[in-house]
Parts: C-alpha cells; sequence; structure tokens
C-alpha cells in the first residue's frame, strides 16, 4: 500500500515538472506582442493637427511646415524638445499657447512611436 502510494506521489510530481517545463519553454519561445500599433496616421497626426496648426501647415502656416509624415519623422527630435518645454519659455511649442499644448501622456506616445521605429 505504501509503495503504491509512494507510486502516485512520484508520478504527481513528475507530471507537474513537465508541464512546468513545457509552459517555461512555450513561454519563452512566444514573442511578446503589443497591444497596439503607434502609427503616424492614427496617432500622431491628429496631435500635429491639433496642436500645431495653422503655424505649421500649408497656405497658412509661416513656419516649417509639419502637415506630412516625412516632415515631422525628420524633425521629431526638435519638436519633441520644443513641446517639452515650461510653457514659459519663449521657445516652447505651440508658441504663447495659441493651441492646446501636448499632455505629457501624448509626449510619451510620441516617444513610443519614435522608439518603434516611427511606423507610418
Amino acid at each position: 500500500m505504501k509503495t503504491s502510494k509512494l507510486v502516485i506521489v512520484c508520478l504527481l510530481l513528475a507530471t507537474g515538472f513537465f508541464c512546468c517545463k513545457t509552459k517555461e519553454k512555450a513561454a519563452a519561445t512566444v514573442p511578446a506582442v503589443t497591444d497596439f500599433s503607434i502609427t503616424y496616421i492614427n496617432d500622431i497626426k491628429p496631435l500635429m493637427d491639433r496642436s500645431c496648426t495653422p503655424c505649421h501647415y500649408p497656405e497658412t502656416g509661416k513656419k516649417k511646415l509639419y502637415h506630412t509624415y516625412a516632415a515631422v519623422s525628420k524633425d521629431i527630435k526638435v519638436i519633441l524638445n520644443r513641446v517639452k518645454l515650461p510653457i514659459e519659455d519663449v521657445k516652447y511649442m505651440p508658441y504663447r499657447g495659441k493651441r492646446q499644448g501636448l499632455s505629457k501622456e501624448e509626449i510619451a506616445l510620441i516617444e513610443k512611436w519614435v522608439a518603434s521605429g516611427k511606423p507610418e
């Protein structure tokens, strides 16, 4: 009787050990999946449209234009530096608070977009 109980316990432990190893191995080989993909069209362009018009957009834009992916992608470091400045700084954007500034969450979103390779 003791022997059969010991065999059953050993089988249960061996099965549990095998299953745990299999799950760990499977988890290690599955690539991480992100909840969503940040893109220029869906996420960044709306922020630019809201906060950078009319100064940086065609027809009324008097400054460097930021109405395209290429322009924003090229100058994103400059843009990020300007929107992170204190609002009282003369280089802060949007200039003199003419438009809604970017929140910390929106700036973090842009930084994640840059870190992910700036997908269009």
